[in-house]
């Protein structure tokens, strides 16, 4: 397994945040992994949830489970695929409440910071090279459908968005009150590891 160094982009995160610099919405430091898994299960949410007091970089993989119950239903979920994992947010904003978000994407100011975010996440998504990902927030969903076009994308022998010949799964969150229930999830694992034979 060969971890990929994300440290540069953090320095760009970081910088993004400079220059919003006095707005709500960077009231609290970014976060993001320092690392990722090369060709690995790449799973993306929205953003993270903020925890007082948690404000430094840091690195999850299957390895760094973080003691989160979000990533242990991830690390579940990938080892019954039988893949390793990696995990990145598109989003660095520090939001437990998704609705501040959407009000944000309500915004010219709001939209142009989230796009500049998007950028990064994608470079960082490029860099790890995954072998596929799985976007698990609804909203993360919608805004890389519009960036990117992913349901033009859609590829009917796998039965999933296909780009550059990595499969895109779009999904609910997996964990939490919104969550899949059993049988999505149940239907998840078993779509992406028929696609992996």
């Amino acid at each position: 397994m060969e971890f990929i160094d994300l440290l540069s982009y953090y320095d760009e995160v970081l910088a993004l945040w400079q220059e919003y610099t006095g707005e709500e919405f960077c009231a609290q430091p970014p976060i993001m992994p320092t690392s990722g898994l090369k060709n690995s299960l790449l799973f993306v949410g929205l953003n993270p949830s903020f925890t007082k007091g948690d404000d430094t970089p840091y690195t999850l993989s299957q390895d760094n489970r973080g003691g989160h119950p979000y990533f242990a239903t991830i690390s579940r979920m990938a080892e019954r695929i039988g893949m390793p994992w990696s995990h990145l947010d598109l989003l660095c904003i520090r939001e437990t409440d998704q609705r501040r978000i959407r009000i944000l994407l309500r915004s010219d100011k709001g939209c142009t910071f989230i796009q500049k975010q998007i950028d990064i996440t994608l470079r960082m998504i490029n860099a790890l090279n995954p072998a596929a990902i799985v976007i698990c927030n609804a909203l993360a969903c919608r805004l890389l459908d519009e960036r990117m076009h992913l349901s033009d994308q859609f590829d009917e022998q796998i039965g999933t968005p296909q780009i550059h010949n990595i499969p895109w799964y779009l999904c609910g969150m997996l964990s939490g009150q919104r969550a899949l229930d059993k049988g999505s999830r149940e239907r998840l694992i078993w779509h992406i590891s028929r696609n992996r034979k």
